[in-house]
């Protein structure tokens, strides 16, 4: 890898989707990469520059779990050759199993290695088809790869173009680190995203840049939204999932003592002042708990749909069913609370 790697950020330009799709070197204003996303927020398509020129296209094939399959240079998909291809194993998304190159351009696949991940699955090293290690990698806390050779002796850059690194997320290029973690990049220098959490202050969290709590030593994030902790290694049908924590369940909720079901009937004597304040604090009391109860039934609901979901489309599905049943429970408050002004507001008798 380039000088990039350990240096600034590069100029980033996003989208309206918030997808990174330009990277400009700082000091020569030449652009670096080009990224071309589909409707699934697949990077499909990366065109790496040389002084500002295009030196190459790169078209990237994926599964419907969002792993990188096949990789093709050149102009046309359909006329270029595999460059590259990896196969996935079935302990988690990130589980690189091998990855078979064309090292001289020929249109052959010639070299095989195969990945060797710790417990966070960062590649630690890559052994050849006989099991020797042909290279080691070690990383910060936040992912800045340290490239060594089988003897620990260390290198410039990875002689082997190995990609699949620190959480097992790949680089957005050979020349620039930084990691692709689907929904969002990871730049380890800084340790955070370098865009938003997609659903805001709904995260738990004051920081929506903050990468797993601040936790990377025994945490993972392998699709940028739900972090994972060591011990609970997601499997291709929960990956999307973590139980949410901070927050009471519905049934951890009491109602206040106070608010009863029933009206209580006014005896006589008593101030009318201050009975109508005493019902309007009641009955505003009683509608933010009836709130909080339509919040927890969505993100409960919520997180039933995200523990179901099969790739992209279902996460995308299950997000707007959120958004809209959070807009239905605000409508819900509001005219609650419109309820509780008219009593209030009317002439009382005795």
């Amino acid at each position: 890898m380039k000088q990039l790697l350990n240096g600034p950020v590069p100029f980033s330009a996003f989208d309206a989707w918030n997808r990174l799709v330009k990277l400009v070197d700082t000091a020569s204003t030449n652009t670096v990469q080009q990224n071309i996303f589909d409707a699934r927020m697949f990077l499909v398509n990366r065109q790496s520059f040389a002084g500002g020129t295009l030196s190459e296209t790169r078209h990237c094939y994926f599964t419907s779990d969002w792993q990188s399959v096949e990789e093709r240079i050149g102009t046309s998909p359909d006329s270029a050759t595999p460059e590259q291809q990896q196969v996935w194993g079935q302990r988690y998304v990130d589980d690189i199993v091998l990855r078979d190159r064309d090292t001289t351009g020929g249109g052959t696949l010639d070299e095989r290695l195969h990945g060797l991940q710790d417990s966070n699955w960062n590649t630690v090293a890559v052994i050849d088809t006989i099991g020797s290690v042909s290279e080691r990698y070690s990383y910060s806390a936040y992912g800045t790869p340290v490239f060594l050779t089988a003897s620990f002796a260390p290198l410039a850059r990875s002689g082997l173009v190995w990609d699949f690194l620190y959480s097992g997320h790949r680089t957005i290029s050979s020349d620039i680190c930084l990691f692709d973690a689907r929904n969002r990049i990871l730049h380890p220098t800084t340790g955070f995203w370098l865009r938003r959490d997609p659903i805001g202050y709904w995260a738990d969290s004051s920081n929506l840049y903050e990468y797993v709590s601040s936790s990377p030593l025994d945490s993972y994030d392998p699709f940028g939204l739900e972090e994972h902790t060591k011990g609970a290694r997601p499997s291709t049908s929960d990956k999307h999932t973590k139980p949410r924590s901070g927050r009471p369940t519905t049934k951890q909720r009491q109602k206040p003592n106070w608010i009863k079901k029933q009206p209580r009937k006014r005896k006589g004597g008593c101030d009318r002042g201050f009975l109508k304040i005493f019902f309007l604090v009641s009955c505003e009391a009683a509608c933010a708990v009836d709130f909080d109860d339509c919040v927890d039934s969505a993100e409960e609901t919520h997180e039933f749909q995200l523990g179901g979901a099969r790739n992209s489309e279902d996460i995308t599905l299950a997000n707007r069913v959120l958004y809209l049943s959070l807009a239905e429970c605000g409508v819900v408050y509001t005219a609650c609370g419109l309820a509780c002004l008219v009593p209030v507001g009317l002439p009382g008798t005795e």
